[in-house]
């Protein structure tokens, strides 16, 4: 039976937290799914501390690749997928235990491929106060003003595996990884806001989101583009 959600973590360099997102997706109440850790060129002991969750669960897969950054990782890892929907987790976030039930609630009832679905998410950390991500409900028009103005990751998103047919994540990309291929997407395709809160993102000195804005990542991309092209796309 082919799993109902594809999970991906793309990481690298994380071995000393991927536990952590693993771990809450093994907690799931909602069991069909498959998750697959995308190694992004790690040379520390990833393969490791992933390893010994592939030995003890056959839902949990583990691919190397050598470095393509992120959206590459991603990319990698819906060829790799099987399910019918397909969800992105982040090496430093966790998904609370009902965030796969509550998704598959909806999407089995209304089972539309067009739809983008997502819910909510709690925000901790880096001194700021928790909160929850604002909700994308509204018309259209609202719906992507809102985003635009408050861009979110992917954390909570559920996408039928045929919106990638169409749509992959730009890897000459290097800043605003999500921003685009969302942007591009939600003006495609009709989108649900669930209000259920089912995910927790961390901010911390590592966070991806931060390091969007890192000048030394900056600095060495425009020093040395690694896309085939010879080329370094900020975005579109």
């Amino acid at each position: 039976m082919k799993p109902y959600f594809s999970i991906i973590i793309p990481t690298f360099e994380r071995a000393s937290i991927i536990e952590r997102a693993i771990q809450s997706v093994v907690n799931q109440t909602f069991l069909n799914w498959e998750l697959i850790v995308v190694d992004d060129g790690s040379k520390d002991n990833t393969r490791e501390v992933v390893g010994q969750y592939v030995r003890q669960d056959p839902r949990i897969q583990y691919h190397w690749q050598e470095n393509k950054e992120l959206n590459g990782a991603r990319n990698k890892g819906i060829h790799l997928s099987s399910g019918m929907y397909i969800l992105f987790l982040d090496d430093d976030d966790v998904f609370l235990p009902s965030h796969l039930a509550v998704l598959a609630q909806y999407l089995m009832f209304h089972n539309n491929p067009e739809t983008i679905v997502k819910t909510t998410m709690k925000v901790v950390g880096k001194g700021k106060m928790e909160t929850t991500s604002e909700s994308l409900s509204g018309s259209r028009d609202e719906m992507v003003k809102r985003y635009w103005y408050n861009p979110q990751n992917l954390l909570t998103f559920a996408f039928h595996h045929q919106i990638f047919e169409l749509n992959q994540f730009d890897e000459n990309s290097i800043l605003a990884d999500d921003f685009n291929f969302l942007v591009n997407v939600l003006l495609l395709h009709p989108f649900v806001q669930l209000h259920e809160c089912t995910a927790i993102y961390y901010l911390n000195d590592n966070s991806r989101s931060l390091r969007y804005i890192d000048r030394s990542k900056f600095d060495n991309k425009i020093a040395n583009p690694s896309n085939k092209h010879g080329t370094t796309t900020l975005w579109h």
